[in-house]
């Protein structure tokens, strides 16, 4: 069973808490970067979806609507890439720290893979990058914040977000 449910979600840094993963000015292709929580905007929500729950697997899509069907995706296995909106399909892995309720977000490959968003600043715009996995590095660790589920087949206006 997975860790984390389907459904909508703000990600926020364990170390700069009030960063949140953000699709930066909502553009499909935009870096995807740290920014101060904004309840106003759905750049930072997320739709998480289970691929293979045995292996805690899931895609992250964006839900502001001029975005529609951008993955959180990267610019390419190496350290230092960018976390960037995509429509190439990226699945990542989602693994739970010691501590109750956070996570890394693992790089999707078909081996175990190292590398891990960071977010390397509390700037706004800063952007989330691949970093080789540090336990004790706080940057690498991410919240999952869940959201109001949508009312039947209503679309969800902004200030209906959590």
């Amino acid at each position: 069973m997975p860790f984390l449910s389907n459904g909508q979600y703000r990600i926020f840094n364990a170390n700069f808490t009030t960063q949140d993963a953000d699709l930066l000015f909502g553009q499909p292709s935009s870096i995807i970067g740290g920014y101060v929580n904004n309840s106003n905007t759905f750049n930072m929500v997320w739709n998480l979806k289970n691929v293979d729950s045995d292996a805690n697997q899931f895609t992250l899509t964006n839900a502001v609507p001029s975005a529609n069907g951008t993955y959180a995706s990267i610019d390419g296995m190496t350290v230092g890439a960018n976390v960037r909106g995509s429509t190439n399909k990226t699945v990542w892995t989602i693994v739970p720290t010691l501590k109750s309720g956070y996570y890394w977000i693992l790089a999707p490959t078909h081996l175990p893979s190292e590398l891990v968003w960071s977010l390397s600043s509390e700037q706004d715009f800063a952007p989330i990058k691949l970093a080789h996995l540090a336990y004790n590095d706080l940057s690498q660790i991410w919240t999952f914040q869940p959201q109001a589920e949508k009312v039947g087949n209503a679309p969800r206006r902004l200030n209906d977000l959590d």
